[in-house]
């Protein structure tokens, strides 16, 4: 490869932009289509944030009694969702962090399965990713899993189990007896994941809450 190539290749992105922005045959036109485009891109996001908002008012209205179970059933067959699917308990959980994303929402991805992920993170981590922009529209499931210390699962190997268990309860309906199993339970898969962490992944969405609760349990 000559030098000039070299050079040629070396270019930064802002030096490649501004080359092809000096091309541009009608800048009015292009700027028009680039800002119909990134407006699409943040309706995609609020797109799917209303998806998943519909999801746990359904699942809200159920929990509360206002709604049966034939109502929810019938919900989630009409919108092609599988009810107390992994992809349900999902939808939810981005509906219950929508607050997190509406102050981010021009930046935020669109795909569910990456917007579920970033639920995921701390409170704390998510507002420092959130401003350091680490977290774009165009940021992957894989680039997620990383920032949180996971595996991707797509590469998970041959002789890998996975086995998916969704437990909800109401913390004000729940009796103690009931909530003191839960928690036990939950200690001792943390346990066996410490002395098998390169075997075990253990997953919790309220993790803190029940990690708030031991100290209860020795009151």
């Amino acid at each position: 490869m000559s030098t000039v190539s070299k050079i040629r290749n070396n270019k930064t992105a802002l030096e490649k932009f501004q080359e092809l922005e000096g091309k541009l045959s009608n800048k009015l036109a292009v700027n028009d289509l680039i800002n119909r485009y990134l407006q699409e891109t943040k309706n995609a996001t609020v797109h799917i944030l209303n998806m998943c908002s519909a999801v746990k008012e359904m699942h809200d209205k159920h929990l509360n009694n206002e709604l049966n179970d034939y109502d929810i059933k019938f919900f989630c067959i009409s919108v092609g969702l599988e009810y107390k699917s992994p992809t349900f308990w999902k939808y939810k959980a981005i509906a219950d962090n929508r607050d997190r994303f509406e102050p981010y929402i021009e930046n935020c991805p669109s795909a569910y399965t990456v917007l579920y992920e970033i639920t995921q993170l701390s409170p704390e981590n998510f507002e420092l990713l959130m401003k350091a922009q680490r977290l774009g529209k165009s940021i992957s499931l894989k680039e997620v899993l990383k920032l949180r210390g996971k595996k991707d699962r797509a590469a998970t190997p041959v002789n890998t189990s996975l086995v998916e268990v969704n437990l909800e309860f109401d913390r004000k309906l729940i009796s103690r007896e009931a909530l003191e199993t839960i928690v036990t339970h939950f200690l001792q898969l943390q346990e066996l994941q410490s002395k098998n962490s390169s075997a075990i992944t253990l997953h919790s969405s309220d993790e803190r809450y029940l990690a708030s609760y031991v100290g209860k349990l020795a009151a």
